[in-house]
């Protein structure tokens, strides 16, 4: 079946005012509007047009209920918010309502290629709406505010269309795209080198492992300089005591795709200067794919190596004791970079969506072969997925910022195959408030939150698929991520409790893969976030399993192989019944919980069921699965139900 899918476009009426009658009013709205770069304090823009030109001719007077008012945070500013048009306009005319505060403000037109400054003004009057006049032409106008200074009421935008909009229809065969996964292909856990293979074997599928290029190139060695040539090396590496190709060779055996998430600006490259500093020339613009020319190289050479297809040996570039190889077909995809919009690292550690859009597309193909054959990863393995790296927020304008500086930019498809979020469960609603703790997931709407992900996927990037590699829960309730104790529960046990909760939420969402960080603490007695989010306890620990291991393991050993099926009618508020069933022999597998954070149960609740006998698996003292056997009379069935899932299988 093929499946068309058309860009967002905007609606034009004729404003009925006698000054200005001839030309057409943009049916802004303020749902159109993307904010390229952070969240404002304030967004009152295009949310009142009611007071915009009345039908006398009169020029408006009233006072908007709302105001705009630009981010304090430092980092996104000047904030920036992109308009799409749909079509080559002309503006004649803006009007705003200039209310407290001065403050700067550009209004640009153009594209995400190339922008003409339309308007440069400040706003130095108070309460009063002014006009300003422009005939530049464009598809998209950019705002562009200076600061949190200024309170901006309202504004209104008036011009004509001078050609139609690329419409732009993407045809695809839905069956070869989106292949519904089951839950074992779904699932993988965050890990390092140093991690043991067999304790995450159990686990996990997949592992995306955290990899600085630092290890590949130069490490921290002043003596090491990558000119004339750069020299890297993985077999060993720079850290003498990790071998890589040894590594992903023994992970490959043992059944683990593996996706290193390539992350910092390398030592040579940034010397003194922060890690999550972005890995730009100092002297180019971010925007520009050039800038990222020595990361682009380093990606071409990893995905050499260990992409699936054999490169001229003239191109690698290797250390003397390295063995000259590459095709060894040891990954299973490539993720360029680590939480791009990582606010708290500042401007030189946040990237804009447009310049995270250009290290994508140099670091994909180097920017459609402008840099040369040594550069991108599809220059060395064009079956080699490209995997964006994780954004902190589920952040969708941000990657509508992207995908229109692709457009603009590049002339083939976006440069990634994979997009890529990550999200945690807390009482601020992910990373980027300020937490006290963590929630369960249906009180932070996880199953929601990411089917809207996916939704957005399929109408704005369809050839994609949507990866959340970062979630999960800290142990120690201290922590702002930290699970609670709740009832005779500990937060140990609370953790893998919601874990498992959110599993089932994932598997039911249609995400195509997910990450759970992370495979083991880092220091649990430390309360701060993230510290205790581990499966297993720290390495000095020896990676013993907390209950969480043994849910999780039991959880993939049940239901592995099964594929989620639909959520069933509880009829009672609070129950969640999904249905999961195996391809191959058709058999059936409920989880039941309540989806509460009390301690709650429901004894003697009477369960409808299409059968007459099932296996019942609960989890123990010990958080592993234990099965009974029961017949059912009359296809019900009578369940002690409580907040952690329990499973029914079945043969129709």
């Amino acid at each position: 079946m093929l499946k068309f899918v058309t860009l967002l476009g905007l609606f034009f009426w004729l404003s009925p005012d006698a000054n200005i009658r001839a030309q057409a009013s943009l049916d802004i709205h303020s749902t159109d509007l993307i904010y390229l770069n952070g969240k404002a304090e304030e967004q009152g823009l295009f949310d009142e047009s009611e007071l915009f030109f009345p039908p006398s001719n009169r020029f408006p007077k009233q006072k908007p209920k709302s105001f705009f008012r630009a981010s304090y945070n430092q980092v996104y500013l000047p904030q920036e918010i992109l308009i799409p048009l749909n079509g080559l306009y002309q503006m004649d005319s803006l009007w705003i309502y200039d209310g407290a505060g001065k403050d700067r403000v550009e209004v640009l037109m153009g594209n995400p290629k190339k922008w003409v400054q339309a308007m440069d003004f400040t706003t130095d009057t108070y309460n009063q709406w002014r006009s300003f006049s422009s005939k530049n032409l464009g598809e998209f106008i950019l705002l562009r505010i200076h600061s949190s200074q200024a309170q901006i009421g309202e504004i209104r935008i008036f011009g004509k269309e001078i050609a139609k909009g690329r419409r732009q229809i993407i045809k695809l065969d839905d069956a070869a795209i989106h292949v519904t996964k089951s839950v074992a292909e779904i699932f993988g856990v965050n890990a390092f080198v140093d991690d043991p293979l067999e304790t995450i074997i159990p686990i996990a599928s997949s592992i995306r492992e955290y990899h600085n290029w630092d290890w590949d190139e130069g490490n921290s060695s002043t003596d090491y300089k990558p000119t004339p040539s750069k020299k890297f090396a993985w077999s060993p590496s720079y850290v003498p005591s990790w071998d890589f190709d040894s590594y992903y060779s023994t992970a490959k055996d043992k059944g683990l795709s593996v996706f290193p998430c390539l992350q910092g600006t390398a030592f040579p490259y940034r010397e003194e200067r922060d890690f999550n500093e972005k890995p730009k020339h100092q002297n180019l613009p971010a925007q520009q794919p050039k800038a990222y020319r020595d990361h682009s190289a380093y990606v071409f050479q990893f995905a050499a190596r260990y992409g699936a297809a054999k490169v001229d040996p003239a191109y690698l570039l290797l250390r003397s004791d390295q063995k000259v190889v590459s095709g060894l077909n040891l990954i299973a995809g490539l993720e360029l970079w680590n939480e791009p919009d990582k606010w708290w690292k500042g401007r030189e550690g946040y990237f804009h969506p447009f310049e995270f859009a250009a290290l994508l597309s140099a670091g994909y193909d180097g920017h459609e072969g402008a840099m040369g054959k040594q550069f991108g990863l599809k220059n060395a393995d064009p079956n080699l997925p490209l995997i964006m790296g994780g954004l902190a927020e589920t952040n969708l304008d941000y990657l509508l910022g992207m995908k229109h500086w692709s457009d603009y930019n590049r002339k083939g498809d976006f440069p990634a195959q994979v997009l890529n979020f990550h999200h945690y469960s807390n009482n601020a609603g992910g990373q980027e408030g300020n937490s006290t703790g963590a929630v369960s997931p249906e009180r932070d709407n996880l199953k929601q939150r990411i089917e809207q992900l996916v939704d957005f996927r399929n109408v704005n990037f369809p050839a994609q698929q949507v990866w959340l590699t970062e979630f999960g829960y800290d142990s120690n309730p201290k922590s702002s991520q930290g699970a609670p104790a709740i009832g005779n529960f500990r937060p140990d046990q609370v953790q893998a409790i919601w874990l498992l909760r959110a599993y089932l939420a994932l598997a039911a969402s249609g995400i195509d893969r997910a990450h759970l960080f992370m495979l083991r603490d880092v220091n649990a007695p430390n309360p701060n976030k993230y510290n205790s989010s581990g499966l297993t306890a720290e390495k000095w620990n020896k990676h013993a399993p907390k209950p969480a291991y043994f849910a999780i393991k039991s959880f993939l050993d049940l239901l592995g192989e099964y594929h989620f099926a639909k959520e069933v009618s509880s009829e009672k508020e609070g129950v969640y019944i999904y249905e999961f069933e195996h391809k191959e022999d058709k058999s059936r597998i409920w989880a039941i919980w309540l989806g509460t954070e009390s301690a709650k149960q429901l004894f003697a609740k009477t369960i409808s069921i299409p059968a007459t006998s099932v296996e019942i698996f609960k989890l123990d003292e010990s958080f592993s699965l234990r099965k009974s056997f029961k017949l059912c009379r009359d296809k019900k069935i009578k369940l002690k139900i409580t907040e952690k899932p329990l499973f029914l299988k079945w043969t129709p």
